[in-house]
């Protein structure tokens, strides 16, 4: 009967946040998924080179990077399920735990209200729609970031040792498999260091033996490729094959806030013409998330976005391997940030008046609702039916 009543209590404690995890993710698999296969008439060039660089293990071991990406694509190709629709599927499944991770992340530093606008932000930011429903591994950068942001959020509150550790040491051998983390895995590990140690300290012996066995065994094709091919440690590290002058590297670092504010990349395959990335709303709430953190900049996740910021800038503007995708889950965390500051300040002229305070929250879901309603028909009208967007998809599997 204990057990019934725990059981019972479990139920209805779970179940309200249960469903809407469900219901978002439904949205956001929907969004991703709708003409996946047909929204644009072929392949690009980007999709069918990173198909090659998938097609047999071999392939894979002697060029790791973006790992996780091509071992989905290589079962794919087992499968004979090489079409357009399950291609981009790998990469609409990785965006997926992007959301979810996301979402985890603002709930736990804001509110609910907050983690949802701000998740709907993110997930039909045209931005993310491109990376997301494309076949190139490129969703791995934010993804990862991500993922990497859920679990150091997560042991600061878990008592689990033991799972905290064993999570940990996969985590950050998968991480090492992606283009420049093997700095934000060092960056994350000196951020929780004391999280980390408190840990170990009350794991059991077994459980740090099997932590260190298996990110060992995850860590080996990529030591056998390092060591029959030097060469890959300079993508492993984020670098590229001939670092740019001092003079272009600097142009490159000013290039980033432009890209984000003022004027895209000229790519027709992942962009509208020369459109920013970020639109006026969000823009301004990510300027507003700024002003937020700067009087919050004793926290440890104030130092983190920063450290992570500067590292990923640096890195962006070697023109390597790593992209400026990578930066799009800070920006919006600043933007949720910025929500936040919105909605505590008209909170704080009406404390007790509840129509204003209906009215408040009502004002910023409008926001995100006509932003998300801008991103949509960018993403699924103006872009697809760009003559140039047809022109870069006309390739075959």
């Amino acid at each position: 009967m204990d057990m019934f009543r725990r059981l019972r209590r479990f139920v209805v404690r779970a179940w309200e946040p249960a469903a809407g995890y469900a219901t978002g993710l439904a949205f956001a698999g929907f969004l991703l998924l709708f003409q996946l296969h047909s929204l644009v008439p072929g392949l690009s060039k980007g999709e069918v080179d990173a198909l090659q660089q998938s097609r047999d293990w071999h392939t894979i071991l002697n060029a790791p990077v973006n790992a996780p990406h091509k071992v989905l694509e290589l079962t794919l190709a087992k499968l004979d399920m090489l079409n357009p629709f399950a291609l981009r599927g790998v990469s609409v499944f990785i965006a997926l735990l992007a959301v979810a991770a996301f979402y985890y992340v603002l709930a736990r530093w804001h509110t609910s209200r907050i983690a949802l606008l701000g998740t709907t932000l993110l997930v039909t930011s045209s931005w993310f729609l491109h990376y997301a429903r494309i076949a190139t591994p490129d969703i791995l950068l934010p993804t990862a970031l991500l993922l990497a942001l859920v679990y150091g959020t997560w042991i600061r509150q878990t008592n689990k040792s033991d799972v905290a550790v064993i999570t940990g040491f996969v985590l950050a051998a998968t991480l090492l498999y992606l283009p420049g983390f093997i700095w934000f895995v060092l960056l994350g590990a000196f951020w929780q260091r004391k999280a980390v140690t408190k840990h170990l300290r009350q794991s059991r012996i077994t459980s740090v033996y099997i932590a260190i066995v298996l990110g060992a065994v995850l860590v080996v094709p990529l030591s056998y490729a390092v060591y029959h091919n030097p060469e890959q440690l300079n993508a492993l590290a984020g670098f590229p094959t001939r670092l740019p002058t001092l003079t272009t590297y600097a142009m490159n670092l000013l290039e980033i806030p432009v890209q984000l504010f003022l004027r895209g990349a000229a790519n027709n395959e992942l962009a509208l013409g020369r459109l920013p990335l970020l639109d006026i709303f969000t823009t301004a709430m990510s300027f507003l998330g700024i002003y937020a953190y700067f009087y919050r900049r004793k926290l440890d996740r104030t130092k983190m976005l920063i450290g992570t910021t500067v590292m990923g800038s640096l890195l962006i503007a070697l023109e390597g391997p790593v992209t400026i995708i990578l930066l799009l889950p800070i920006l919006y965390i600043l933007a949720a940030a910025g929500m936040t500051l919105m909605l505590q300040q008209w909170f704080t002229v009406f404390p007790r008046n509840p129509l204003a305070n209906v009215i408040g929250t009502s004002l910023i879901s409008i926001a995100v609702i006509l932003t998300a309603f801008y991103h949509v028909n960018h993403y699924y009208i103006a872009w697809p039916n760009a003559p140039e967007t047809k022109r870069v998809f006309q390739l075959r599997p």
